[in-house]
């Protein structure tokens, strides 16, 4: 197996007798054999990963692992929605994209948090498909 990972730790790398529980991070895993078609893109964070799938029609697959919807979070998902919009801009014309992971917000029309809006204005303005 291949991956692509990072971690919350990824740019903040700590002693590890001071190494806490892990609180998060992203990873893309595929087969050593499909390597030769898999490139692991830099943009991103700690929080959003992305790889190139060369094919007939190149993909781009974003995989997010978004913060949680509490008190001090709106700052930290905005941030992740912009990284994620700027791959989407940067792949968009010469790429499919497919977006999946943890969003931590919903696409449905009864749910109306911070998180959910901002997931659905992404979805709208990127001018994504959606599958649930």
């Amino acid at each position: 197996m291949e991956d692509h990972t990072r971690c919350s730790d990824t740019n903040d790398p700590l002693d590890s007798f001071k190494l806490p529980k892990g609180k998060g991070g992203v990873s893309i895993l595929w087969p050593s054999k499909w390597s030769s078609k898999i490139k692991k893109l830099k943009d991103g964070n700690e929080r959003v990963i992305a790889v190139n799938i060369t094919s007939t029609n190149d993909i781009c697959l974003i995989n997010a692992y978004m913060p949680t919807h509490t008190t001090n979070s709106q700052h930290e998902y905005m941030e992740c929605l912009d990284i994620i919009s700027d791959i989407i801009q940067k792949y968009e014309n010469t790429h499919k994209i497919v977006l999946a992971g943890d969003l931590n917000g919903t696409l449905q029309t009864s749910r109306a948090n911070k998180h959910d809006k901002n997931t659905k204005t992404i979805y709208w303005r990127c001018k994504l498909n959606y599958w649930c």
